[in-house]
């Protein structure tokens, strides 16, 4: 037992931990399986976890392009690393203006980009680059609300384009939300 300090009745109390070591799962089937308890999961060592990875970094970029841009400036572009520019639509509306919101606040990917559900300006099909001429491509969009004039309520989506139901390739959608406001 370790002495660890006084309860609120200024009485002397004892705390119990027990360190274990580490122990690996038995091989079943030629799969690597680990307790992930005991060693904790090893992220970015396989391309799900780099696709989502990438699907966090695409949306913050977005958002802070988004949230850079000053009332009444030009419209920004952004360009992937194939060249390619996308114009972003910085503007919202009371009811919302981009991309549809699901119930659950997040944007629906089964519209059809372009479409009256994800209109031009507010998605964009960015490419990331890696090494020996790799390339993902990610659908990303966004929605902006504008409850006043002075506040704007901002999402963004992006997930791996075609990964659809495929397990080898799923990676979930990733949203981020910001809200930006002027005050006085």
């Amino acid at each position: 037992m370790v002495r660890h300090g006084n309860n609120e009745a200024e009485e002397a109390h004892d705390a119990n931990f027990k360190i274990e070591p580490a122990r690996d799962v038995p091989d079943r089937d030629d799969d690597r399986l680990r307790c992930i308890a005991s060693r904790g999961p090893r992220i970015g060592t396989n391309s799900k976890n780099r696709q989502q990875s990438n699907s966090t970094v695409i949306s913050q970029m977005l958002m802070e392009k988004i949230l850079s841009v000053p009332p009444g400036a030009p419209t920004p572009t952004l360009s992937d690393c194939t060249g390619t520019s996308t114009t972003i639509t910085a503007s919202g509306s009371a009811t919302g203006s981009g991309g549809t919101l699901l119930s659950t606040g997040d944007i629906d990917f089964s519209q059809t980009a372009g479409s009256a559900g994800d209109p031009t300006g507010y998605y964009m099909l960015y490419t990331a680059c890696g090494t020996n001429g790799r390339q993902s491509t990610y659908d990303v969009r966004w929605n902006i609300k504008t409850p006043s004039p002075y506040v704007e309520l901002i999402v963004v989506s992006a997930k791996l384009q075609g990964s659809g139901t495929n397990l080898a390739l799923f990676s979930p959608a990733v949203t981020i939300r910001s809200m930006i406001g002027q005050g006085d």
